[in-house]
């Protein structure tokens, strides 16, 4: 009997099992048509119970269609009716796209090449569920339903069609064609699919890539992936540290089901190798999770520069990676964070927030750490108390593992001491020893090549470097050599050591600094063998030397070649750049030797974007300790250098284009990108280390600082310090200044300067240069850079791929300018000039009159909330859970309330809110906060309490509005009362009475629903007379008692 090959189903179920994850692969197995039917009446049967019951009969064209299906079905059982729904759709639809094939199947045995379409129907029913997995089988999916079904939805079209076709081809005349049509035809459908998948997935990516440029423009993260790229370079051979995946403690970590395993603490003495094998790490991780499907998320980051604020550093970085690593998570971070200023987004509890909600979100989720020791030790302990605290209290479902990675340095040590380790210590991790062995082979065999070494002297330096000057001392014995700092790593001690030899000048002084007495004993040894080759030159070399050093020292991120390069090259006080004359011929390495490292970027081989830094910490500890590197000086140095170079004649205000292009074409703009972003910090530095100064230093630096404030702070924040040029008011109108990079540039006038002078640059690479201008290319970029013009931006350096992104990008950071400018206008009341700048031709997506709304509904300008309401402000906008109506309501601000209740954009649904009442408290109030009308009653707001009343809040006056016993003022109690719903009793009037309020008991005792029993009678009679009120005894002896105490009411 003719009919499908049964292999064919197999190909496709292998295909569908191998895309998902392990554990989802083994809860896929076959069953019956009458389980499915079983388990969809389970699913009818639960929804009953619920009283949540959904049409199903919306998959009946689908069941009929499909013989055998998958129980994946119950992953969606516990959707809510709207997700539920949604998925219901889908399978009509799929259903209403397939045939019934029992008619064919008389053609399918008479035609096998038919019998393929079947295998395509199962591949495709296969893929939708695989597509369908990516929204629901994650931890708190419905979190991010709404995100993750968008690209659903995109990629169940091609799915759709594809079935589409396979019906309409069975429908034709097609039934006879052969096996070779057949294969044609089908090869067609797959294709139009195929292509149709792959527009469906550049439209995701698309879209995903402008929300993760706009969430980065908020996060203002650290650049944490150049510090995995260095890391990664420095590492001696591609099989460096890859035995720590071997290691049990490894292991355990990486395994989801090892529970007690979640926390791993790496240790080892400085330069033992920490940061090298850490990037091993994840290298692999990253790799892996590429391929997981998704599962898993991995983040990581490298603590650099002891930053004050490492903990929301780190944050900031983690939180983008996450989101950047998850489309449905970005599409819904999108959503929720355009509504959140900037600021408030960077605040640590909500990035906090925000990433446990990430977290919550992934199966498993890696963090790497590293440098944990090199951050403010209070930092530290911050940021690893609140990963355990998630660690320890994580979401059912969810695995968060996290690496931290540092030196025992009594915080990492005590907060970590009761989880797994991996000590570097040369005793402990023999295969991390083994991998210092290999690079002092590979490094040696270099040197070998250099200096065409024999084989014995080539063992004679490795042995000597594994050893030091030990002889006796084997590798796995000691490897830790001691100095006056105690011990420090073998892996630092042999980069340093082996790069020094290979950059002796001959032969020569490579055997002599082989020699006993001049081989390093140690980690200083070996800085100070560097320090002596490399200051041992000409006294010019020496001081370019020493500069060099200093800069690479004192920079806030390292330097690019061509950076330093323009930091020699220009004058400040002159305004001039020599390039030909002042410019190194000599490289950073030749220069400083082993204390700097050279990292080249990625894809660039243009030695000018070389990134040069100081080789580890404790190089530049070493240089400041020794005094070789005089870090307040240095400070002041570059300091001043910015302060100068910023206020020089090319930098001066009402330059024509034509003389900044001038300026330009020589190089002498190539030092803007770091000195416009980073003056402040050398700025502050400076003041904090100006008593270490000679006091002329100090003056002197300070009042260059003070010139450069005076020419760039705008006036309105500087004309309180002209009172002189001092050091003093340096330091005043520094301190003046904002700490957050953006409102600063709000303070200043730099950026517009920073713009025209960069227009000038863009034009210069569109320009034909000749011969002697091509310095542009040193100096500056090997192409052209679109830059955001802002400081404060981590677009400041560049990114963009065409001048369109980049004016989009622009005009959304001006967006939020003229945002605030409208809001400032609101706050004057004039609604003149408000009107004037809604009707300036500006798109109201850039004023966000929404905002405003909030501002005037606060401070209750009807007139105004009515103008922004008619520009298409939403009464419904909330910063920080409250909205308009609240701020309004809030202040007794009546026609405000009035207007934003009876406004059509309020978005209540017909049926949801049957009153005002309701309304208000949808639109305003939440579960921690007083209602509308308990408001009115604490404030004693009379005249906005009678407004709700008159429109429907009488319904819900009852005892509870005079709560305790605690009397509101006459006209609050007045209007109460006549509405007949309170019930008054006796705690009431004896409060009362006991504070004096005369005038309120005579009105509760005439109220008709006041309730006294006779024993309570007699005790207000004598309260009244012990309170000397003679004329409440009369009106209380005439109300007649209940038979019931009421002392359980008011």
């Amino acid at each position: 009997m003719g009919g499908p090959n049964p292999d064919s189903f197999q190909r496709a179920l292998s295909k569908f099992k191998a895309s998902l994850d392990p554990k989802l692969r083994g809860q896929f197995s076959h069953c019956s048509l009458q389980e499915l039917h079983d388990a969809i009446q389970e699913i009818q049967d639960k929804q009953a119970e619920n009283g949540e019951q959904r049409d199903l009969r919306r998959v009946q064209s689908f069941v009929e269609a499909m013989n055998e299906f998958g129980k994946v079905i119950e992953v969606f059982l516990n959707a809510n009716e709207i997700f539920f729904d949604k998925l219901l759709n889908a399978y009509s639809e799929i259903g209403n796209a397939l045939p019934g094939l029992q008619q064919y199947s008389a053609s399918f045995e008479r035609y096998p090449p038919l019998a393929t379409v079947l295998e395509d129907y199962y591949s495709d029913i296969l893929n939708f569920h695989r597509v369908a997995l990516a929204a629901f089988a994650r931890p708190k999916w419905k979190m991010v339903f709404k995100a993750a079904w968008k690209t659903f939805e995109t990629d169940f079209g091609p799915i759709l069609t594809s079935l589409a076709s396979r019906r309409t081809l069975l429908e034709s005349e097609k039934s006879s064609a052969s096996l070779y049509e057949m294969i044609n035809i089908r090869e067609r459908i797959s294709t139009v699919c195929d292509e149709q998948l792959k527009q469906a997935k550049l439209h995701n990516d698309e879209r995903h890539r402008l929300n993760m440029r706009e969430i980065k423009v908020k996060l203002q993260s650290p650049d944490y992936q150049i510090n995995q790229e260095i890391s990664t370079e420095d590492r001696g051979g591609s099989h460096s540290g890859k035995w720590i995946f071997k290691h049990p403690n490894f292991e355990s970590w990486y395994d989801s089901s090892v529970n007690d395993s979640t926390i791993l603490y790496i240790n080892g003495i400085p330069g033992a190798g920490k940061t090298t094998l850490v990037s091993t790490v994840i290298e692999r991780l990253l790799r892996e999770k590429r391929s997981s499907g998704g599962r898993s998320s991995v983040a990581y980051f490298y603590f650099k520069h002891a930053q004050k604020l490492a903990h929301n550093y780190l944050l900031r970085a983690l939180l983008e990676q996450l989101i950047d690593q998850d489309s449905a998570l970005s599409s819904k971070s999108f959503d929720d964070l355009s509504n959140i200023k900037g600021d408030d987004l960077r605040r640590t509890a909500k990035l906090q927030e925000l990433i446990e909600q990430a977290f919550e979100t992934c199966h498993i989720s890696f963090l790497v750490l590293d440098g944990l020791d090199e951050c403010p030790k209070d930092e530290a302990e911050k940021t690893i108390k609140w990963l355990l605290s998630n660690v320890n209290h994580g979401s059912r479902g969810t695995s968060l593992r996290v690496i931290f990675s540092g030196q025992r340095d009594g915080v990492l040590d005590t907060l970590l001491k009761p989880y797994p380790s991996i000590s570097l210590d040369a005793s402990e991790t023999p295969a991390h020893n083994q991998d210092i062995e290999r690079y002092c082979e590979e490094f040696c065999e270099k040197i070998q090549e250099e200096f065409d070494l024999s084989q014995e002297m080539q063992r004679e330096i490795l042995s000597k470097v594994l050893n030091g000057t030990n002889g006796d001392s084997m590798l796995f014995n000691v490897l830790l050599l001691r100095n006056t700092n105690g011990f420090l790593g073998m892996f630092l001690y042999a980069r340093v050591v082996l790069d020094n030899l290979i950059s002796q000048a001959t032969l020569l002084d490579l055997e002599n600094e082989i020699q006993p007495e001049s081989f390093p004993k140690g980690i200083e040894d070996a800085y100070s063998r560097v320090v002596s080759r490399v200051l041992e030159v000409s006294a010019p070399r020496k001081r370019r030397t020493l500069q060099l050093l200093g800069l690479v020292v004192t920079v806030q991120r390292p330097l690019k070649w061509r950076e330093i390069q323009a930091f020699f090259c220009i004058d400040p006080k002159q305004g001039e750049i020599n390039y030909h004359n002042l410019h190194l011929r000599k490289t950073s390495k030749e220069l400083c030797g082993a204390l700097v490292d050279v990292h080249r970027v990625a894809g660039d081989n243009s030695t000018s974007e070389d990134m040069i830094r100081i080789v580890h910490p404790t190089a530049k500890s070493y240089l400041i300790e020794r005094q070789i590197v005089d870090l307040s000086l240095e400070q002041a140095k570059l300091s001043t250098f910015c302060s100068q170079y910023l206020t020089s004649e090319p930098f001066k205000a009402g330059l024509s284009n034509e003389q900044v292009s001038s300026n330009a074409v020589p190089g002498y703009y190539a030092f803007l990108d770091y000195a416009v972003q980073n003056w402040y910090d050398h700025a502050g530095s400076l003041i904090v280390s100006s008593k270490e100064l000679e006091s002329s230093t100090a003056s002197e630096a300070l009042n260059f600082l003070w010139a450069f404030l005076n020419t760039y702070v705008k006036q309105e924040l500087s004309q309180d310090h002209h009172d002189g040029q001092s050091p003093i008011q340096a330091i005043d109108l520094y301190n003046s200044l904002a700490r957050d990079g953006r409102v600063r540039n709000q303070q200043l006038g730099i950026e517009l300067r920073t713009t025209l002078i960069r227009q000038q640059i863009e034009q210069l690479y569109r320009d034909d240069l000749d011969l002697e201008q091509k310095v542009v290319y040193d100096l500056y970029e090997p192409s052209v850079t679109l830059k955001c013009h802002k400081p404060w931006c981590s677009f400041f350096a560049g990114n963009f791929e065409t001048i369109e992104q980049r004016q989009a990008h622009i005009s959304r950071h001006e967006r939020s300018l003229k945002a605030a400018l409208l809001q400032n206008l609101v706050k004057s009341g004039d609604i003149e000039v408000v009107k004037f700048m809604l009707d300036s031709h500006t798109p109201a997506e850039d004023l966000n009159p929404s905002y405003s709304l909030l501002e005037a509904a606060r401070l209750g300008y009807p007139k105004i909330c009515r103008l922004l309401l008619e520009q298409g402000a939403n009464p419904n906008y909330r910063r920080r859970a409250r909205n308009s109506i609240y701020h309004a309501a809030s202040r007794g601000h009546l026609e405000v309330v009035e207007l934003l209740l009876t406004h059509a954009r309020m978005g209540i649904e017909p049926g949801v809110a049957s009153n005002a009442f309701s309304i208000a408290c949808i639109c305003c109030m939440d579960d921690r906060k007083p209602t509308l009308l308990t408001k009115c009653l604490i404030e004693k707001n009379v005249v906005l309490l009678k407004y709700l009343l008159d429109i429907g809040f009488a319904d819900f006056i009852d005892e509870n509005c005079i709560t305790s016993g605690k009397v509101p003022d006459s006209e609050i109690l007045e209007t109460l009362l006549a509405t007949g719903r309170p019930k008054v009793g006796y705690r009431a009037v004896r409060y009362a009475i006991e504070e004096g309020y005369v005038k309120q008991v005579k009105m509760m005792l005439s109220y008709r629903n006041f309730y006294v029993a006779e024993a309570e009678k007699h005790e207000l009679v004598g309260l009244a007379r012990e309170s000397n009120l003679e004329e409440l005894i009369l009106l209380i002896e005439k109300v007649k008692a209940t038979g019931a105490s009421t002392t359980k009411g008011v």
